[in-house]
């Protein structure tokens, strides 16, 4: 109840923008990249890696959805996800270093 007292007396409604419309493509490319990803990552230790075919198609999904996702949302003229919002606080460099490092540190600490 306390929580909701909160909510209502602090956080305003937004205004909605009703000429954006939903871009399906954008969320459909997301969606594939991070669910390819996920079965990448979860399943590749059981199936011995790139040892398997299950697992080199996941991954060139992935590879292949995230490149058509960046270039969709580069060239789109109402994208998904607005491609300035990285330049808010890190940028694209900073979140593919850590998507490269982070493996490397992770197996270091097992």
């Amino acid at each position: 109840m306390l929580a909701w007292l909160g909510i209502t007396a602090f956080v305003k409604e937004t205004v909605i923008d009703n000429k954006r419309k939903f871009d399906l493509l954008g969320f459909f490319l997301l969606s594939v990249t991070i669910g390819s990803l996920q079965l990448f990552l979860d399943r590749g230790e059981s199936k011995e890696w790139f040892s398997s075919g299950e697992i080199i198609i996941e991954a060139a999904l992935a590879g292949a959805a995230l490149y058509l996702f960046i270039a969709h949302i580069f060239t789109s003229k109402k994208p998904f996800i607005e491609p300035g919002i990285s330049a808010i606080k890190i940028s694209l460099s900073d979140c593919c270093s850590v998507l490269v490092w982070a493996p490397f540190c992770w197996q270091q600490w097992r």
